[in-house]
């Protein structure tokens, strides 16, 4: 079902994000100050988004991979990340993946970055023409500086993790709420990337949802870090798109061209 609250001039770029809920699983935001919630939809088709609107991927349908490579010229990370993903077994057969990054930071001698790896196929609702660009939901909202936010997209919980300002790593989680199974998890992947020294020293936890009081405290000392709740701030594009149209899609508007040029 659809809940129409408003319309976006036509003019104005919106972006579909991934909802908190599976009862509404899709909202339409506007973007930059005061951006605002347009209406929830059940599937990116049903929203109606016009041609300026991105479709934000969510969490779960994309793989994060932080890497630091021994170079500085950008010019060559393209080919040193295909060879990374070979490594790890993230290239499919007979095809080639559908990645992009964007630096993390930077160094005299190497650069860290963050890379984004759709799998070779989406859930069919994700593989649709209607959305000229598409993004992870990760990289459209602004992030608190050295933290660990969690928010849930889909009745799932999920977390991101920033160096500095930057988006360092991004993950789905098992559970909906703040288990045991799911502190436990977290605890490993921020020893991992410190240890990779891909982030330094976490300094808050941010929770993008409501949690009891009893349930914040135990995450504050879990982890002992001050943690603070907070609504999720609409949404702001990132300055640099990253190209991670499905294969699927990609194929799609790759053959009907090839049909128009022939029928020229």
């Amino acid at each position: 079902m659809v809940q129409t609250l408003t319309r976006a001039p036509k003019d104005q770029r919106t972006v579909l994000l991934p909802g908190a809920t599976e009862a509404e699983p899709w909202e339409t935001w506007t973007t930059g100050p005061g951006a605002q919630c347009l209406q929830a939809s059940a599937t990116p088709a049903a929203s109606g988004a016009g041609r300026n609107a991105v479709l934000a991927l969510p969490v779960a349908q994309v793989v994060a991979l932080p890497l630091w490579l021994l170079e500085i010229d950008p010019k060559k990370f393209r080919a040193m990340i295909v060879l990374q993903l070979e490594a790890r077994g993230l290239q499919p057969r007979g095809a080639e993946a559908v990645f992009d990054w964007s630096i993390v930071a930077q160094e005299p001698a190497r650069t860290l970055v963050l890379v984004g790896i759709l799998p070779p196929t989406l859930p069919e609702e994700l593989e649709t023409e209607a959305f000229p660009r598409f993004e992870v939901s990760a990289r459209c909202v602004e992030l608190p500086p050295d933290a660990l936010v969690l928010w849930r997209e889909h009745d799932r919980l999920v977390a991101a993790v920033t160096r500095d300002q930057r988006l360092a790593y991004f993950q789905a989680l098992p559970d909906a709420t703040l288990t045991a199974r799911v502190l436990q998890d977290l605890t490993c992947v921020l020893s991992a990337l410190q240890m990779q020294e891909i982030i330094g020293p976490v300094k808050s936890v941010v929770l993008w949802f409501e949690a009891p009081p009893a349930e914040v405290e135990r995450v504050g000392a879990h982890f002992r870090l001050p943690v603070r709740q907070e609504s999720r701030p609409g949404p702001v594009l990132p300055a640099e798109a990253w190209t991670v149209v499905p294969a699927r899609v990609f194929e799609a508007k790759r053959q009907r061209m090839t049909r128009r040029w022939w029928l020229r």
